[in-house]
């Protein structure tokens, strides 16, 4: 095995490590484990760890295992890694926990049989599910209360997410709670001996029965749950790592496969990891007494208790390996030595037993400064912030350099107003609920007028929809005549004789709407709702307003969560309509289950940012502003927990909890901190400043006096209309730059990019929400069929049953239904049963199947001197000389000529192309040698015969195809197409050339 190049960029980290940093690269064999505080270079640690292993021994990269918590943290990981190790880096497999366990269930999808075979249930889903459990089960004294029957909805499933978290199984949790009602009930002093309530129990012990009670009864509806999962062919969220973790443990021949693959093991951020997750690491390294397994963490960040995540789990590590090295860095290259004494002073204050070691500064900071500041309310507050921020930026400072942090996601609202008042920009970067942006509400209430097509109100209101376009002046006619004439609202717009009585300014633009509405409800009540999804937004305005909208950046991904969320909730339910869409939204509103955002890439250096403390574990910031540190709102929070299970940790662990996020919240600082809070609340009510304010070593903080700000402020100041900050066009060119610089580039959007640069523009660059066709989804359904059929085959002999099985279930697991399902069906199910009878016992045995290559490339572009490519090969069929690489195409069979480019015909090369392209990634790969390339036509030709073209790809083939990444990069990055439209435009043809032409 040839060992890792390193590159420049490794050889000046290494050198700059400090002798605690060296001692944790260095030590690459046994245990290790590394107490990382805030600022001392974990991540690069991490990296150049992974980077020596490579240089020092003779381990190939896929033997690495690195494990975090989220994408951002894998993406950041091997971005790094790639500038040490160079391609390497693709090649070494760091992922998320769930991401692991995925790929583990993927690639072994026999040992997995429960999840291999079934969906991820939705949060609605699991709402429905317990509702009926729940339903079911009028016996329930405690947890199916008699006013709401669904109160313990949400909370019963909230616990077995907990219990799940902490690999608690339902037989287990059953032994736990019957020993604490044995424990329980084995007290001496339960009951009064004298007295008016001689022989009741005592008040200070009905608690803990009514407790223990509660417990018996979720015993109950957690076995219901598990058994609804199964039957249905369903898991939830928690359910990834757990049945991973059940396999491994009970199969020792599943867990050798991964030990023997994975000769080091990496976990970032252990002190957040729980039950099931740290089991998991146990696994994967318990072969060895010694194993070389790396773990890096601090106790003072563990803010993730409510997930699950154990503090106990990172501290047990030296218990569980004696001889581990431990290793302790004490220098932060990030804040300021005043802000590290501030916030080991609140650390310091924890009732544990713990000894912290305070970290020393080594970073270069001129001024630093911790400072406290006190408002009359939390509008003064936020205003403050807002023109100190303003004044900052005046002063040179980056905005987003900048930060705003907050304890819940409600906080951002009041300094979000100020900051636009005084025209300040800023991200949101917490997730956000989609559903409660104005323009996407004012969409599903459209989407709600459709589906109760005649309701007079909903029509009433959804008029005003902007998007829509109509003048307020025709609408208040339209509504005055309705009312002064009890007339309909519907008989009014379907009625141009009436419309025009009335002297409305546009009668032809209430009449389309009109025709579209009914065409629109017409489709509701008998197409799939993602049909109708699509129909509206196409035709009702919505999607070229959000193109043109200033902030359609944010729009654009606002949208991609909602039709997510649709083709989700539609999906395996094959009579799904517009009308269960609503009802189900209805229910997410009702239990409070939000259509999540999260913050993009865009929203990421654009602007002042705001974000939860939570969210900002792992960043850093010139200078933070940390608002709301009043007592009961950052610290000393009320318990509302609705179950007390046994599993939970000391009953005080709550605020040890919040301390630990007010120490990251402060150590996300290298020169400032400004820590404030309004001194009254809204209702009137007076604040008392936060514990931890009051723990704040005042040698080192600083109380700032705002009284003179507070008395030149006028009222009117807050009376001041909000103005639109949040201005980032689809048209930015910076934005699409970095763009198309973090996207890199799939043989998709090659192809795209060479047919119409608008089709690539608005299907791969920024995106258009698009939820499936019944072609598309035609395609993905036989794709993972043929996927599942050829794992199957690796070690078990296949039936044509068999394949036709896993379409039909790859199928049922799609948003289809009605009459698209059923074509669907029928066509690939014919397709299919011929293709299998035409070439059954042709099929090598040796397989990859859905073989994912993602990694950057070299150009010879001064503007881009590498490019991420990536691309996923349906099957590669591996020989002693080399792989054949076999691409399934679900559509007519293709000429040769047209195949190979030598036709007029629109997408004509484009085939070859991706051929070409699939020989280019596994060159960069250097793992494989590409020997030929196969398209494997699913359907057959109109005579019944079945098509197989082969082609032998040459490198002089992988430079043409350079060349024309090349000129596209140029193209991209310089924005040279922006005028430029395809042919079928001349004809009117081309859907996104005339999307163009509507971008403002």
């Amino acid at each position: 095995m040839i060992r890792a190049k390193t590159t420049p960029e490794f050889n000046r980290s290494y050198a700059m490590l400090n002798k605690e940093q060296r001692k944790a690269v260095d030590t690459i064999e046994g245990p290790v484990m590394v107490i990382a505080g805030p600022g001392t270079g974990k991540t690069q640690i991490l990296t150049l760890r992974i980077a020596h292993i490579l240089k020092q021994t003779d381990t190939d990269p896929s033997s690495i295992l690195a494990l975090t918590f989220t994408e951002a943290g894998v993406a950041a990981m091997r971005k790094r890694l790639v500038s040490m190790i160079g391609s390497d880096a693709y090649r070494v497999a760091i992922h998320t926990f769930h991401g692991f366990c995925n790929m583990t269930i993927q690639r072994f999808p026999e040992d997995f049989p429960r999840l291999i075979s079934s969906e991820q249930i939705t949060d609605i889903d699991q709402i429905l599910m317990m509702r009926e459990i729940i339903e079911k089960r009028d016996h329930l004294n405690l947890l199916r209360p008699f006013h709401d029957n669904f109160a313990y909805v949400k909370k019963s499933l909230n616990a077995i997410g907990d219990l799940k978290s902490e690999y608690v199984e339902p037989d287990d949790f059953k032994k736990r709670v019957e020993e604490s009602e044995k424990l329980f009930y084995a007290q001496n002093d339960l009951y009064n001996e004298k007295g008016a309530y001689k022989g009741k129990m005592k008040t200070v012990h009905q608690k803990t029965q009514k407790s223990i009670e509660k417990n018996k009864e979720l015993v109950e509806l957690y076995d219901a749950y598990e058994a609804a999962l199964c039957e249905r062919k369903l898991y939830d969220y928690n359910d990834m790592i757990s049945v991973v973790v059940r396999r491994l443990d009970e199969d020792r021949d599943v867990l050798q496969r991964l030990q023997e693959e994975y000769q080091y093991v990496l976990a970032d951020e252990h002190q957040d990891a729980n039950a099931s997750q740290n089991r998991l690491l146990e696994l994967l390294v318990d072969f060895h007494e010694d194993p070389n397994l790396f773990i890096v963490g601090d106790e003072k960040q563990a803010i993730y208790r409510f997930q699950g995540a154990s503090l106990e789990n990172f501290l047990y590590f030296t218990n569980k390996y004696p001889n581990a090295r431990v290793v302790e860095l004490k220098h932060s290259y990030r804040s300021g030595q005043n802000i590290l004494d501030v916030a080991h002073s609140v650390i310091s204050s924890s009732d544990d037993d713990i000894e912290r070691v305070a970290l020393e500064s080594r970073a270069a900071i001129e001024k630093e400064a911790v400072e406290i500041r006190t408002f009359a309310s939390d509008e003064v507050e936020a205003l403050w912030v807002a023109r100190d921020i303003e004044k900052h930026i005046g002063e040179g400072v980056e905005p987003d350099e900048i930060v705003v942090l907050y304890r819940t996601n409600a906080d951002a609202a009041y300094i979000a107003q100020a900051l636009e008042r005084e025209r300040i920009s800023y991200s949101i970067e917490s997730n956000r609920n989609v559903l409660d942006d104005t323009s996407i509400a004012q969409f599903v209430a459209l989407l709600r007028t459709v589906a109760d097509f005649g309701n007079k109100e909903l029509v009433s209101q959804v008029l005003h929809v902007r998007f829509l376009g109509f003048e307020p002046i025709d609408i208040f006619k339209i509504l005055k005549y309705s009312s002064r004439n009890r007339t309909p609202v519907y008989d009014c717009i379907f009625s141009e004789n009436k419309l025009k009585d009335i002297g409305v300014s546009d009668i032809k633009q209430f009449s389309v709407f009109a025709k579209r509405l009914s065409k629109w409800a017409q489709a509701g009540n008998n197409d799939p709702v993602t049909d109708v999804f699509n129909l509206v937004l196409d035709e009702s305005g919505f999607l070229t307003t959000a193109l043109n909208s200033s902030r359609s950046v944010e729009m654009l991904e606002k949208l991609h969560s909602l039709a997510r969320t649709v083709e989700e909730l539609a999906r395996g339910n094959r009579t799904y309509k517009l009308q269960d869409l609503i009802a189900h939204l209805d229910l997410m509103d009702e239990y409070n289950i939000s259509i999540k955002q999260s913050a993009g890439m865009h929203y990421a250096h654009r602007g002042v940012r705001l974000m939860t403390a939570h969210k900002a574990k792992g960043l850093e910031f010139d200078y933070v502003y940390l608002v709301g540190a009043w007592d009961t709102h950052w610290g000393n929070k009320r318990s509302i927990s609705s179950f007390t299970l046994p599993i939970d940790g000391p009953v005080d662990q709550d605020n040890a909890d919040e301390r630990r996020l007010f120490y990251v919240a402060l150590t996300r600082a290298r020169s400032r901190v400004s820590v404030s809070y309004g001194r009254v609340s809204q209702s009137g009510k007076d604040r008392l400043p936060s514990q931890f304010i009051e723990e704040m070593n005042d040698s080192y903080t600083e109380d700032i006096d705002e009284s003179a700000f507070e008395e030149r402020l006028s009222p009117e100041v807050f009376l001041q209309a909000k103005r639109d900050t949040q201005s980032l066009s689809v048209a930015d060119s910076e934005y699409l730059k970095d763009l198309f610089i973090e996207q890199g580039l799939s043989v998709t959007a090659l192809n795209n990019y060479l047919t119409c640069p608008w089709q690539y523009f608005y299907s791969n660059l920024v995106r258009i929400p698009k939820i499936p066709t019944k072609y598309m989804t035609l395609g993905t359904a036989v794709d993972r069929a043929l996927k599942t059929f050829f794992v199957t085959y690796q070690n078990d002999e296949v039936t044509k049953d068999m394949l036709l099985d896993a379409y039909e279930k790859a199928l049922e697991q799609t948003s289809l239904s009605g009459n698209a399902f059923t074509e669907m069906y029928e066509q690939g199910h014919d397709s299919l049963s011929g293709w299998f009878d035409t070439y059954q016992g042709t099929w090598c045995k040796d397989t990859l199947n859905a073989y994912k290559i993602d990694l950057s490339i070299p150009l010879s572009l001064e503007i881009l001197p590498n490019i991420r490519v990536r691309g996923e090969l349906d099957k590669a069929e591996v020989y002693v000389d080399g792989i054949t690489v076999v691409d399934y195409k679900t559509g007519k069979p293709k000429s040769r000529n047209h195949i190979i480019g030598k036709t007029k015909a629109v997408g004509s090369g484009n085939y070859f192309r991706q051929l070409v392209f699939y020989r280019m990634l596994i060159d960069a790969q250097d793992k494989y040698k590409m020997k030929n390339a196969v398209l494997d036509f699913i359907q057959p030709k109109e005579n019944g015969t079945y098509v197989r073209e082969e082609f032998t790809i040459t490198q002089n083939d992988v430079d043409v195809l350079l060349k024309e990444i090349e000129k596209m990069s140029t193209e991209v990055l310089n924005l040279s197409f922006w005028d430029k439209r395809c042919d079928k435009h001349q004809k009117g043809e081309c859907e996104y050339c005339k999307l163009r032409e509507l971008m403002q």
